[in-house]
């Protein structure tokens, strides 16, 4: 889509990333998420969509090896602590790119084999990761009903 990167470059960071209502992993650094200040239930990051400038991604990459803040966390997690120590990561609150489907079947409605945001308008669906009675795999779903 042609507006991808004008909503990117609106968020004023190096690095988008997807947001979701649950935070998986903990980590020793999860408690640095309330100096963030974000007010959007969708206040954790995935680490499953992202998008960015290549130098940044490649220096965060570089840096996740070299500093190896915790060990035994998945890629999630790595990226969690990055975004939690630097301020050049945000999350996409809004669900303007990006739209986590684990834990908001809130924020959409079916509705003849098709899905229609309550609020949100993102341009990529990020369906896998976590099921609870809060989630609808919107893959699934789709595939049933085509």
């Amino acid at each position: 889509p042609v507006d991808i990167i004008d909503r990117f470059k609106e968020y004023g960071c190096n690095i988008l990333m997807g947001a979701e209502k649950g935070m998986w992993p903990p980590t020793e650094f999860s408690g640095l998420y309330e100096q963030k200040k974000v007010t959007s239930s969708f206040r954790y990051l995935n680490s499953g969509t992202y998008f960015g400038y290549l130098y940044a991604v490649k220096w965060h990459l570089n840096n996740i090896i070299k500093s190896n803040y915790q060990n035994g966390i998945d890629d999630q997690g790595q990226w969690s602590i990055e975004y939690l120590l630097h301020d050049d990561i945000k999350l996409d609150t809004e669900q303007r790119l990006f739209y986590s489907t684990y834990q908001s079947k809130d924020g959409f409605v079916l509705e003849q084999g098709l899905v229609n945001f309550n609020y949100a308008n993102p341009f990529i669906i990020h369906d896998n990761g976590g099921h609870d009675e809060l989630t609808t795999k919107l893959t699934e779903y789709i595939n049933e009903n085509s």
